[in-house]
C-alpha cells in the first residue's frame, strides 16, 4: 500500500526582518507539500516587503513563488526546482524580475555514502526589459 501526505500551510502575518540594506516585514507566506514514496512536489509563496510596504527590491523586499518536485528511483533522487522573484514597486533602471532555476541528483549506494550534483540558472530583468543570465548552464 502506497502512503500519500499532503501539508497544507497558509500564514497572513507581519514579522520584522532586519537585513544588510534596512528593515523589511514579511507580510504573507504560504506553502503545500504533496508526495509519496516515490514523489514529492513543494510550492511556497512567500511576500516580504520594505519599510514602506512596497516591494521595492528583487533581492530584499519582493514576492517569490517557488514550486519543487522530487522523484525517487531506487537509490536515486532527481530534483527540479524553480523561483520567480518579482517586485514590481522598484524604483526604473533597476531589476524588477528574476527567474532561478534547479536541477540536481541525488545517489545514496549505501546508508554512509550520498554523491549529489546540481546546477543552476538564473535570468535577471535589468530594469530595461533584457536579460542577463548568471550562473552555470543545465545540460
Amino acid at each position: 500500500m502506497r502512503q500519500l501526505q499532503f501539508q497544507l500551510s497558509v500564514a497572513q502575518r507581519v514579522n520584522h526582518v532586519s537585513t544588510a540594506s534596512g528593515s523589511a516585514t514579511r507580510w504573507r507566506a504560504e506553502g503545500g507539500d504533496w508526495g509519496t514514496s516515490m514523489l514529492g512536489l513543494r510550492r511556497i509563496y512567500d511576500e516580504l516587503r520594505d519599510q514602506y510596504g512596497r516591494s521595492s527590491n528583487i533581492f530584499t523586499a519582493s514576492r517569490e513563488y517557488f514550486a519543487r518536485a522530487n522523484i525517487r528511483v531506487q537509490k536515486f533522487m532527481i530534483q527540479a526546482a524553480y523561483t520567480h522573484y518579482s517586485a514590481p514597486d522598484t524604483p526604473a533602471g533597476l531589476p524588477d524580475r528574476a527567474d532561478h532555476y534547479r536541477l540536481g541528483a541525488t545517489w545514496q549506494p549505501n546508508a554512509r555514502w550520498v554523491v549529489t550534483g546540481a546546477c543552476f540558472h538564473i535570468h535577471v530583468e535589468d530594469g530595461a526589459g533584457t536579460r542577463r543570465d548568471n550562473g552555470l548552464p543545465c545540460m
